[in-house]
């Protein structure tokens, strides 16, 4: 069996949530010893006289470069951007395949691309895909050779016309809480619509969000699959003992081992960070809360909170353990002692298709503080304690209780553990292979 997976996530230098979805599904493809391929769309334009070594050297030359500004600055990159979209309309596009790199150095590049048999390379085909539905409401095409099912980890207007397209729809976020993100909510009902016509199966990540599809684009049932996610944590070393653990999350951001709260995500609405810093500069407790994540969008109103927070601090000597700590981006390796270091995750989120900071916690004997709402109580069961998100109050006492109460702690902690245990990858490993079966019957 050859399966596909876009990159459209995978390459990215600071990961999100899906990048780690990709990279555990492309490693069950491997451990089910399935012929795997990685299609990108690097803005790597081949030379017209086919020269491999050149090919190779322009396609590591163009991943570390950013589409749009790689766009803006070059004529000639715009030119070739129309000129892929107007073959486009004429003729599926082919992508250029690598079947292995014999020039370039690109072991420094392994963190970026992920173990596979062939990598494939379309030039901005993700930006020319959704320019293309835009105008004709339809899903590009492509042509691949010898793929037996091509996966798309999120819902990208793109179908392979000589193999099975599976689609991953993650959540209805844009459509359920249209004012948290920036999408263009037409374009995104429309495209859901169109992959729920066009795609031999969906995949999605919980049943809270496979009851959202069903309902809202008239799917049936046995189309769609849940499958879970799982986490990456086993695949990076974490320090051995609380010591070592204290000594790195010390010495790197400043915090001490089980002395402080941690909350993990973009600041942006549906993150519900406002909420979140109103209860803890309420709660006044004597543990910093480290927010790690960058920065979405209309973030406004929480850095106004945090200004005004370090203003009442430096006015009134408030120490250092009463503070929220932006720690911004943290890589993956960090992340994971950060997590396993905190005295609990604070995870308020007003909406979520799985949650998988929840699991990472849970998996990591953290105790967890989470929202009521969405597909996170079905994530959690009983192992976190649970707030209103649209009340301020509930985070406040559920901050205070689990800072003052070690008892209730050691029980969430127990509990995030066995519930964890429900999430492993052998399961999710079999689940998708057994779609995969399926499709191609």
């Amino acid at each position: 069996m050859h399966i596909l997976v876009d990159g459209y996530n995978i390459s990215l230098k600071k990961g999100t949530g899906i990048e780690t979805y990709a990279r555990k599904l492309v490693a069950t493809i491997k451990e089910k010893n399935h012929k795997c391929s990685i299609l990108y769309d690097f803005p790597s334009y081949p030379v017209r006289s086919k020269n491999p070594i050149l090919d190779e050297i322009l396609l590591f030359d163009a991943i570390d470069k950013s589409h749009e500004k790689f766009r803006s600055k070059q004529f000639n990159a715009k030119y070739k951007c129309i000129i892929q979209l107007m073959k486009s309309i004429i003729l599926p596009l082919k992508p250029r395949q690598f079947k292995k790199f014999t020039y370039v150095n690109h072991k420094i590049f392994e963190s970026r691309l992920l173990p596979s048999d062939i990598v494939m390379n379309l030039p901005d085909l993700y930006y020319i895909s959704i320019i293309y539905f835009k105008i004709f409401k339809k899903l590009m095409k492509i042509k691949l050779e010898g793929v037996d099912i091509a996966h798309w980890t999120y819902p990208l207007p793109i179908r392979a016309v000589n193999a099975k397209n599976i689609y991953t729809i993650h959540d209805l976020v844009p459509l359920k809480l249209p004012n948290t993100t920036l999408d263009d909510k037409q374009y995104h009902y429309r495209l859901i619509q169109e992959i729920c016509r066009k795609a031999d199966h969906i995949i999605t990540v919980s049943e809270h969000s496979k009851n959202d599809i069903c309902s809202t684009f008239d799917v049936p049932e046995n189309f769609i699959s849940n499958t879970y996610q799982v986490t990456d944590f086993s695949d990076s070393p974490t320090p051995e003992n609380d010591e070592k653990h204290g000594s790195l999350i010390r010495k790197l951001y400043g915090l001490k081992y089980k002395e402080y709260f941690v909350a993990i995500g973009a600041i942006e609405p549906k993150k519900n960070y406002q909420r979140l810093f109103e209860a803890y500069m309420s709660a006044d407790i004597q543990k910093p809360l480290a927010v790690i994540g960058p920065l979405g969008w209309s973030y406004k109103k929480e850095l106004d909170l945090l200004r005004r927070s370090e203003t009442n601090k430096r006015r009134k000597g408030i120490a250092k353990n009463q503070q929220i700590v932006r720690l911004g981006y943290v890589p993956r390796e960090h992340l994971k002692t950060i997590i396993k270091g905190a005295v609990a995750l604070v995870f308020p989120s007003l909406y979520e298709g799985f949650g998988l900071p929840v699991l990472e916690a849970m998996q990591l004997g953290t105790p967890v503080i989470a929202s009521n709402a969405a597909s996170i109580p079905e994530i959690g069961g009983d192992a976190p304690l649970y707030v209103n998100p649209y009340s301020s109050e509930s985070i406040e006492k559920a901050l205070i209780r689990v800072c003052r109460e070690p008892e209730l702690r050691n029980e969430m902690s127990s509990k995030g553990l066995e519930k964890a245990k429900k999430f492993s990858f052998k399961w999710y490993s079999k689940r998708i292979n057994e779609i995969y079966e399926s499709v191609l019957k």
